[in-house]
């Protein structure tokens, strides 16, 4: 009777294995073909090369020592979509490759039955595991330490496959084909699973299953999602069309984003810097047993790791990076370290500081600082009471030369930056601000490392080239800047007005309007333009865009009427003429506001009309609900729906350029 069930359970289980087979072969008439991808072999801003004996899409950093794998589904690597989704990870500090798995033969959505079967057993799971170890190799040999890999569908299989050895180091599945307990009980590497509410595949159910086999292996981290109201595909093969279906594909990707770079890399050097965090305290960290400051262990143990004496340690670090060709640092402390910041942010040590809540810094600390320096305080906080960091901002901002910010965290105490509890959703937002702050700061002080060395993210022979509004620069055109940037791009930003923008102080007097107009005319700043296009050309670039807001806006239009652009985006324009639209001849993107008296949606509209009417030319028009003139560029940071609304347009114009620059 033993042997009887025995042999009985086996052929349960090969009959179980047949059947997911034919299950996954039938699903494929539906879901699995539901909003198939108009292929193009041109799409995205990497390029087709060979790695490991595949053809593969590549893009991002080439000597990341960081790459991920996106492995595809049924549908190949050719998917539009896929390729932004890896341009995105990309432009987040990895290398990303996408290799063609099918050798150029993905799924036909019209096959029949019969061609299907014989399709997925040219193409099995199994035999996409074992050509991915070629890969995961080729990218080893070129110094690649650490991969992750991320699978859609099909894809998916193959990353759960993958996370049973020491290939990868992380994983992430979305809605992924047939997985079996036995796959997830010999994953040994951190993987995510996200899963779709509506998906005969993987139902919910399973998805959370499998979560919870995964929770009871010790060493291996997991994270499991159901993502309400969607189906099958939805994270690569969403409509375009509907917002609802949007958002969840890009929270899928966030959610993507965010595990590899807590598995494969600090959050700051996910963002391009390699970073160094030194042992100050030489092994002896602070007893967390000592009660409080006043407690004699906590002055003895201060005594030997006195800020004086970190400040003095890190000087030999900074020098040993200068010694291998590092040319700019940034440094950011927290609590004790921020003491140390401000110290060393008195020298030429470093090039710009962030402080985080900080232990006890003094008035004449402050007021020696010359280099840029940030000011991130908690609302709760003995040690550095928010009137006390309020008025160190008010010292500094009185000082010629030196940039400064100071701000306040609502809510939250000394620490909360590094020490939040990851069960307090509140917490970890107001951390991860912080986080954002300072990445921030130290992008917009030009801080090329953080005791450390940056990777190149600029592609040659492809830059976007980008106008100014009339008051000159901003803090959020330079971070829209280097957001294009991080997506490939080198991103010129000229000063068209010479050190003479348009005052801030629109009520002063002696400001006369059409005296700086007149200097500052958009012909003159289009003439300009030219001759920065031109040196870019004489260094080997092939291919220019242009985005203009406001004021630039109309340098942008005059610019497009000659061959010096490929493609421009026009951002809440200034007052452009019927003739100068009539005269555009290289592809444009106008993006305006619904409240716009320079630029009202109805003229916006009319000059759609007249674009769309002419022939080879590409047009694109879209009014923003609720915004006004300046909207993409000059927005509040505390108002979340305005920041909503600039990064909408910051998105529609990077895709503007990923379609054209090329």
């Amino acid at each position: 009777m033993k042997v009887y069930c025995s042999l009985f359970w086996g052929v349960s289980l090969v009959y179980c294995t047949c059947l997911s087979i034919i299950v996954y072969l039938r699903m494929a008439s539906s879901q699995c073909l539901e909003n198939p991808p108009s292929l193009d072999s041109t799409s995205g801003i990497g390029s087709v090369q060979e790695i490991g004996d595949l053809k593969a899409y590549v893009t991002g950093p080439q000597d990341s020592k960081l790459a991920i794998l996106l492995i595809h589904d049924a549908f190949g690597y050719e998917a539009p979509k896929l390729r932004k989704l890896a341009d995105k990870v990309a432009a987040n500090g990895f290398l990303v490759v996408v290799p063609d798995f099918f050798y150029g033969d993905p799924l036909d959505p019209d096959y029949s039955e019969v061609d299907r079967q014989a399709w997925l057993k040219a193409h099995s799971m199994d035999k996409g595991c074992e050509d991915a170890k070629p890969v995961i190799a080729a990218l080893r040999s070129k110094g690649v330490t650490s991969i992750g890999a991320a699978g859609f569908c099909w894809g998916g299989v193959v990353v759960v496959k993958l996370a049973r050895s020491k290939d990868i180091q992380a994983g992430v599945v979305l809605h992924p084909g047939p997985i079996t307990e036995d796959d997830i009980n010999e994953v040994i590497c951190p993987i995510a699973i996200l899963g779709a509410e509506i998906d005969r595949f993987s139902p919910p159910e399973q998805l959370k299953h499998l979560g919870e086999i995964l929770s009871t292996k010790s060493g291996v981290d997991s994270f499991v999602k159901i993502f309400p109201g969607v189906n099958h595909g939805w994270a690569v093969r969403y409509s375009d069309d509907d917002e609802s279906a949007v958002k969840s594909a890009e929270e899928s990707h966030e959610d993507m984003l965010n595990w590899f770079t807590k598995k494969l890399a600090d959050k700051v050097a996910a963002n391009g810097f390699l970073v160094v965090v030194p042992d100050f305290f030489y092994g002896d960290p602070l007893d967390l047993g000592i009660p409080n400051v006043d407690s004699p262990d906590w002055k003895s143990w201060l005594k030997v790791h006195g800020m004086d004496k970190g400040c003095e340690d890190a000087k030999p670090v900074i020098s040993a990076l200068r010694s291998k060709g590092v040319t700019s640092i940034g440094a950011a402390g927290f609590c004790w370290g921020g003491v140390v910041v401000v110290k060393l942010a008195r020298s030429d040590d470093i090039q710009a500081g962030v402080v985080l809540h900080p232990g006890p810094i003094t008035d004449d600390d402050i007021n020696e600082v010359k280099r840029p320096i940030a000011i991130l305080g908690a609302e709760i906080d003995n040690s550095s009471p928010p009137e006390k960091v309020k008025h160190f901002g008010e010292i500094l901002s009185a000082k010629s030369g030196v940039d400064s910010f100071v701000k306040i965290y609502p809510g939250v105490s000394h620490g909360w930056s590094v020490r939040y509890s990851d069960d307090d959703e509140s917490a970890v937002k107001s951390a991860e601000e912080s986080h954002e702050d300072m990445l921030n700061w130290f992008t917009k002080c030009q801080v090329k490392e953080v005791f450390s060395k940056t990777s190149s993210r600029a592609r040659p022979n492809i830059k976007p080239y980008k106008t100014r509004n009339s008051i000159g620069y901003t803090l959020h055109i330079w971070k829209l800047a280097d957001k294009v940037s991080a997506n490939g791009f080198l991103v010129v930003v000229p000063d068209f007005f010479y050190g003479d923008p348009y005052p801030y102080d629109l009520d002063d007097p002696k400001l006369d309007r059409e005296a700086w107009r007149k200097a500052h005319g958009k012909d003159k700043g289009c003439e300009d333009a030219k001759t920065v296009i031109s040196a870019l050309r004489s260094k080997g670039v092939t291919s220019v865009g242009a985005a203009g807001f406001c004021w630039g806006g109309v340098v942008v239009v005059k610019l497009a009427s000659s061959d010096y652009i490929q493609a421009g985006v026009v951002l809440h324009p200034g007052r452009i003429t019927e003739d100068e639209i009539n005269e555009v001849k290289c592809p444009i993107s106008i993006l305006g506001a619904e409240i716009d008296s320079a630029s009202p949606p109805e003229q916006m509209k009319h000059f759609g009309e007249i674009l769309s009417a002419k022939p080879g030319v590409d047009s694109f028009v879209k009014i923003f609900p609720g915004v006004n003139h300046g909207w993409s560029v000059r927005y509040d940071d505390d108002n979340e729906s305005a920041v909503k609304s600039a990064e909408e347009s910051h998105e529609d114009m990077l895709d503007w350029f990923t379609k054209y620059i090329k």
